[in-house]
């Protein structure tokens, strides 16, 4: 028989069998209370393109182009992105999206947590590229469990790039992390 210091654990060099010494206790991760979300890894309506660009986090965004200003949330399946998530610990959180608004006609769109009412939501960052703008929410109570976020078209061409939901009160920089949903 050998040591396994990594497992600390026995084993037999004849027998693929495993003799545990005294079971190993991992320590479980803290609860996520900060992550990105890709748009373009979402469920896109068909309505929706996503567009290669280097500027954008995991080098892509989404965009409608092909018609739109809505003055009322007056929405059909093929204008969502639905964005599933999990909420691990519940509380009080943010959401911030980086959006490109090419011009002041082109700076918004629609967004809706849960099934509720659409909010519009106004980037006021125009013509600067890619940017981080706080949803008009200011802060949402989450419980414990599955959630979700859509989005809708409200004017043609506001690009949408990524999300970042936090209950830390940070704010989101530069290209953001890694989405979980990708």
């Amino acid at each position: 028989m050998g040591f396994n210091s990594t497992l600390g654990s026995l084993f037999s060099p004849f027998s693929s069998k495993l003799l545990l010494e005294s079971p190993v206790a991992a320590t479980p991760p803290p609860p996520l209370t900060a992550f990105y979300l890709e748009m373009e890894c979402g469920n896109l309506g068909s309505a929706w393109e996503t567009i290669a660009d280097a500027s954008a986090s995991a080098g892509n965004y989404v965009v409608i182009s092909a018609y739109g200003r809505f003055n009322t949330a007056a929405i059909t399946a093929d204008d969502i992105i639905t964005l599933p998530f999990l909420i691990e610990e519940g509380g009080d959180y943010r959401l911030w999206g980086r959006v490109d608004s090419p011009t002041q006609s082109n700076d918004s769109f629609w967004v809706s947590l849960n099934g509720g009412a659409w909010t519009r939501w106004n980037n006021p960052n125009v013509g600067v590229g890619f940017t981080w703008s706080e949803s008009p929410f200011s802060t949402f109570s989450l419980a414990v469990g599955s959630h979700e976020i859509r989005v809708a078209v409200r004017e043609k061409e506001t690009r949408l790039d990524k999300l970042y939901i936090t209950k830390d009160g940070d704010t989101p920089s530069e290209i953001g992390g890694a989405g979980i949903n990708c």
